[in-house]
């Protein structure tokens, strides 16, 4: 199952393969342009997130991303024959739990950029935020097939993306303070 994950026509690394090919991609066009890094990913990292937000919205209006069995007050039940979502079955509406998580990550960026102590601190910011959401959301998704014990692909890699931006966070602010 491991190998599963570079399968994109199967869904493997949606998300995280996109932001790993654009961290790459993006890394090569700073390098080439000798642009800042941290710059860069500090400018774009709100746009991404408000995009994320609305990206969600299309997942919703698709059925794509669809989550467990619920019987919560706020589930959602798929009735169009061609949403990827099973039909009526009252259904976790994670792609919304998404939209909302992304636009708080948005907003609290947002903020953050006010008050912004070193390079890169909105950037990690996010990476680390975004990569807490989909650690929780993906817990109520009911697409998706356990990767490593019972942690799918995408929580997998954002416990990665999270630990790492949290130890740089600590890093760089330490690094900051020493100035």
């Amino acid at each position: 199952y491991p190998l599963d994950i570079l399968q994109i026509w199967k869904g493997g690394l949606v998300f995280s393969g996109g932001l790993i090919t654009s961290c790459l991609v993006g890394g090569w066009y700073i390098r080439k342009y000798r642009l800042s890094f941290w710059l860069v990913g500090d400018i774009i990292a709100p746009s991404v997130a408000l995009g994320q937000a609305i990206g969600r919205i299309g997942c919703f209006m698709a059925g794509c991303g669809y989550g467990k069995p619920t019987n919560l007050p706020w589930a959602v039940t798929f009735h169009n024959p061609h949403s990827l979502a099973p039909l009526n079955i009252p259904l976790h509406p994670t792609q919304l739990y998404h939209c909302l998580a992304c636009t708080i990550i948005f907003f609290c960026l947002m903020i953050l950029r006010k008050h912004k102590s070193f390079e890169g601190q909105i950037f990690l910011w996010y990476l680390l935020m975004h990569s807490l959401q989909r650690i929780i959301i993906e817990r109520f998704r009911g697409d998706l097939y356990p990767f490593i014990g019972q942690m799918t692909a995408t929580q997998f890699i954002s416990l990665v993306i999270l630990l790492t931006s949290g130890i740089m966070i600590i890093l760089k602010t330490t690094k900051n303070k020493n100035k």
